[in-house]
């Protein structure tokens, strides 16, 4: 008996012509659409008997039951597991974030840190505190990584607040010493007068983060301080300043719900301005679900994202560039996720001016989250490390039936969590979509570059 297989995905890319991805294999073919139109109705009657052998050997049709194809992809997600693990072990990176201070000097309404717990935010985190940490407890949170393989993250409230100038200084002092690449997540509003803290060199901020919530009109309803006095103008400003530093500059473009046109708008400003492109790159971030999205919306969404990714060659969504590896993939494998992101992986900490530390951005300031804390002198870790370290798709029974899973991992534990009351269940957000948006435009990009991704049947 054969049938359609259970982990089998698919993406129309025009033309008459549809791209079928395994959830299982990892295997990508393009076909005729309309046979597509027959799979999904479980009639392969059409079909060669060579086209059915090429379907099943790729992983899109299958001879199991589904009970037995559930436990092939079992053992398919433990194999990706112990073969990430093991070249995380060999490769020994980490990544420490260091919140500069609870403080932000911007009021946005939707912020995650606007909670109790954050609104007595206490004092920055101390150049004497910065030295203890990089000379005393970074070894021992990252045993046997080099120097030369660690980053740092600047992060807050507001990272580049003026209190926080010589925090800066001692973390980008370290940095120059030990090859170290340092990252900052920012509004931008302080940039002008910390310009000189931006390059491509070691000991400079080499890439930085800045967020925009649309065209002006609507961003200046949305990232303000409480006095309400306007943004977008000054953030655009500190754009234009540090793409002459030639740091990387990556910006990050809330999407809301209903708010497409002003995405859009906004999208055409930065090409029209000349403002993405070189050393700037931009990617979407949703703040919205897409059920919460009318059916006018998406494809709104789908327009602009397809137009974005055709003017600037890239899909603008940041964890997904693997999915173009996967479609140059023919003979050599690329192992995907088992988990979402480093949640749980002990390559990454953040620590914060009262010496807790967390896994995850959204829950640093929330001493019930925290992972570690250095007390009396001693680094002494909860038992939420251990529970967050079997956050992967070994341990979600829902997701180990989802054709998605290998591609987006489960997604955001501590969202999940927020909306289900349990990490382990998956928190699916628009990962699909995203996933199908940004693998049609790899392909399309491709063909366009002549280069022959993909096998056709």
């Amino acid at each position: 008996m054969i049938r359609r297989s259970s982990y089998l995905n698919h993406v129309h890319v025009g033309d008459g012509t549809t791209l079928l991805f395994s959830g299982i294999s990892l295997c990508v073919d393009l076909v005729p659409r309309d046979y597509w139109d027959s799979m999904r109705k479980d009639d392969f009657s059409f079909l060669t008997r060579e086209e059915k052998e090429h379907l099943l050997n790729r992983g899109h049709l299958t001879n199991l039951t589904r009970a037995k194809e559930l436990e092939a992809f079992k053992r398919q997600a433990r194999y990706i597991y112990a073969k990430n693990t093991e070249i995380t072990k060999k490769q020994r990176r980490a990544s420490l974030c260091f919140i500069l201070t609870y403080r932000c000097n911007l009021a946005c309404a939707y912020c995650y840190q606007k909670t109790a717990y954050c609104k007595s935010p206490g004092p920055p985190l101390s150049e004497k505190q910065v030295e203890e940490i990089l000379t005393k407890y970074l070894p021992e949170m990252f045993p046997g990584v080099p120097k030369k393989n660690l980053s740092f993250l600047l992060f807050g409230g507001e990272p580049l607040l003026p209190a926080n100038r010589k925090s800066i200084v001692r973390i980008l002092r370290y940095a120059r010493q030990h090859s170290v690449n340092v990252i900052a997540s920012t509004n931008a509003i302080h940039v002008p007068e910390m310009i000189e803290f931006f390059g491509r060199e070691y000991g400079k901020i080499q890439e930085v983060q800045v967020t925009l919530d649309g065209d002006r009109a609507f961003h200046d309803t949305q990232r303000i301080p409480v006095s309400g006095e306007p943004t977008f103008d000054r953030i655009i400003s500190a754009i234009r300043m540090l793409k002459k530093t030639k740091a990387s500059v990556l910006l990050r473009i809330h999407t809301h719900p209903h708010r497409m046109k002003s995405t859009q708008r906004l999208a055409e400003f930065l090409q029209q301005q000349k403002i993405v492109g070189d050393n700037v790159k931009m990617y979407f971030s949703p703040l919205n679900d897409f059920q919460k999205c009318n059916r006018e919306d998406m494809h709104a969404f789908k327009r602009i994202f397809e137009r974005i990714s055709q003017r600037t060659h890239i899909p603008p969504s940041s964890n997904l560039t693997f999915l173009k590896r996967l479609l140059e993939m023919q003979e050599s494998k690329i192992f995907l996720k088992t988990r979402y992101c480093t949640v749980g992986s002990n390559s990454f900490r953040i620590i914060d001016p009262r010496g807790d530390i967390y896994d995850c951005y959204e829950e640093v300031g929330d001493r019930r989250r925290r992972i570690a804390a250095i007390a009396d002198g001693k680094l002494k870790y909860t038992p939420l490390r251990k529970t967050y370290a079997r956050r992967t798709l070994l341990n979600m029974p829902i997701c180990l039936k989802c054709s998605f899973a290998l591609f987006c991992g489960g997604g955001c534990a501590i969202r999940a969590r927020k909306q289900t009351g349990s990490i382990f269940h998956p928190y699916c957000h628009q990962n699909k979509e995203y996933i199908r948006d940004t693998l049609k435009m790899y392909y399309l990009l491709g063909r366009t570059a002549n280069l022959d991704f993909v096998k056709k049947t």
